[in-house]
């Protein structure tokens, strides 16, 4: 089995988008009202849908992780592991919290969610691309995000300006390949089950397990390093690393990367790193956070 070590951002500077707050806002204009507290570090698009799981676990939404790194979505396994790391970064200088992990449950397509009645819950979802028409069709179809980063996509309504790509990110890959010499990608409008086959790239998360505050595990200062800086000096974030990117127990190990950030990035600087890892890895990673130091998890998680 693998460990996947994913890093998202919960605040990003550089961009018009701040917070993950603009995601709570959509939620709350709906009814629904997140019992995740405001110091707590989500992803700024809620995808993976920390969010949506303090809002509607009681019933029975898990986390789900469906439009950001479609590569490594495609790639993960059922009884995989995602272990998250938040980014908050101001002005090029990054901060980098541990913020915990789950199990891959399954995987579906985005058209399955809206097909399936069992899925019906992710329906409710912010991290959707697509919704169907009465025509039977499928339209692009984002939550609707008022800001952009900073431009409006040519073509495409303001609301759906944030992922032009959206159809990249869902479609299988061999259709892509096929299609991307003859279609414009970008804005096609609406997709049909019998022409576009999509991907089974919507992962499902369970056995969620998420502090209840996030740790601060290193920093990066754009002026003097080259990758994170690991506090070393803190015996907590040291057995978070040794359980995350310092494994080394298994010989492919010895070939991952072990530090969050790429050495010397410019862009796509925080690529998914593998580690390969022994079916005990839950448990023992479960006995040093909750155990050994006694960390509390998240109870809306």
């Amino acid at each position: 089995m693998n460990l996947f070590i994913i890093s998202y951002y919960s605040q990003f500077n550089a961009h018009c988008l701040k917070g993950p707050h603009h995601v709570k806002k959509f939620y709350s204009t709906r009814g629904y009202n997140s019992m995740m507290p405001s110091s707590w570090l989500p992803d700024i698009g809620d995808d993976p849908s920390f969010i949506a799981r303090s809002i509607f676990k009681n019933d029975g939404g898990e986390v789900t992780w469906g439009v950001c790194r479609k590569g490594t979505r495609e790639i993960v396994n059922k009884g995989d592991i995602v272990s998250f790391f938040a980014m908050n970064e101001n002005g090029g200088n990054i901060d980098y919290y541990f913020v915990g992990f789950a199990v891959v449950k399954e995987k579906i397509s985005q058209y399955d969610i809206w097909n399936n009645p069992e899925n019906r819950i992710y329906r409710h979802y912010a991290n959707l691309l697509i919704r169907p028409t009465k025509s039977g069709v499928f339209t692009h179809k984002e939550w609707p995000r008022k800001i952009s980063y900073g431009k409006t996509i040519t073509g495409c309504p303001p609301s759906q300006s944030w992922h032009s790509n959206w159809l990249s990110l869902i479609a299988k890959k061999s259709w892509l390949n096929a299609a991307k010499r003859t279609i414009n990608l970008t804005c096609p409008g609406s997709i049909a089950p019998s022409s576009v086959p999509l991907s089974n790239n919507y992962c499902i998360l369970h056995k969620t397990k998420l502090l209840e505050k996030p740790i601060k595990v290193a920093c990066y200062r754009a002026s003097t390093d080259h990758v994170e800086q690991w506090l070393f000096h803190d015996s907590l974030v040291r057995d978070i690393y040794s359980m995350t990117l310092g494994l080394k127990c298994l010989p492919q190990n010895l070939r991952s990367r072990h530090n969050l950030r790429k050495r010397n990035c410019t862009r796509q600087c925080h690529p998914h790193i593998r580690k390969e890892i022994s079916n005990v890895w839950v448990t023992i990673m479960s006995n040093v956070l909750f155990s050994k130091y006694s960390l509390k998890k998240a109870p809306w998680a």
